[in-house]
């Protein structure tokens, strides 16, 4: 179902122990794949960024993963 209308609610989010390990699981996922279809040498940078848009999930940890993908030589750019 995609989602319709306006971002009207943010999870709380703070550096604190919880939210880290929920990045931490999330980078671990997104390098697993990237390892498994061989993409790790290919590309040359990629953040995971965890940022609190829950898109009216109510679960107390609900947060979105944006996943921005690097092709680069010099690192200037992005």
């Amino acid at each position: 179902q995609p989602l319709s209308g306006k971002q009207q609610t943010v999870t709380r989010t703070l550096l604190q122990t919880d939210v880290v390990e929920q990045l931490r699981r999330c980078d671990k996922i997104v390098n697993d794949v990237l390892y498994k279809y061989e993409l790790i040498t290919k590309l040359s940078q990629v953040p995971v960024i965890l940022f609190p848009s829950n898109f009216g999930a109510t679960a107390s940890n609900a947060r979105s993963v944006c996943i921005r993908t690097f092709i680069t030589n010099d690192f200037m750019t992005g």
